[in-house]
């Protein structure tokens, strides 16, 4: 009896500790890029720039508005869907269609990503890597760095 009560006395504190690890996590972070890479290093912009996170019970969505690199004639947006915020608030998965690239406001592509961070104490920090990406036939890696505090 004495097990079952200490059982059950542990399964509801773990259940407490997953929902408080997945609150009020909604909202927009204001940061910095840490990191941007495509098919070589580029400069990080120093103004501030926000990840939008909208969250459906431990899925999360994040977002970055189409940005441009350097001289690049488009612009690159990152939207990092249905990710599992895991209770120590950490995600490592990959998503479907997490960088869209869109060059001169005609040619369009989206790339499978692999999406790592943390979500801890209002503290939102990730980087989004393509997978198997390749633009008019040419394989190509993309790299973004997050790190932004939420507002």
């Amino acid at each position: 009896m004495m097990k079952r009560i200490l059982f059950i006395a542990i399964m509801i504190f773990s259940v407490a500790l997953t929902i408080s690890a997945q609150q009020a996590v909604n909202g927009d972070y204001a940061g910095k890029f840490t990191r941007i890479y495509m098919n070589g290093e580029k400069s990080v912009p120093t103004e501030s720039i926000f990840t939008v996170v909208s969250q459906t019970k431990s899925l999360i969505t994040m977002k970055i508005a189409p940005f441009k690199i350097g001289k690049m004639p488009g612009t690159v947006e990152v939207t990092a869907e249905n990710i599992v915020l895991n209770s120590d608030g950490t995600f490592n998965q990959v998503v479907a269609n997490g960088i869209k690239m869109e060059i001169k406001g005609f040619m369009k592509a989206e790339y499978n990503a692999i999406v790592t961070g943390t979500l801890i104490n209002n503290v939102l920090t990730y980087t989004i890597t393509s997978r198997d990406a390749s633009f008019m036939g040419k394989p190509f890696s993309a790299i973004v760095g997050f790190k932004g505090m939420k507002e």
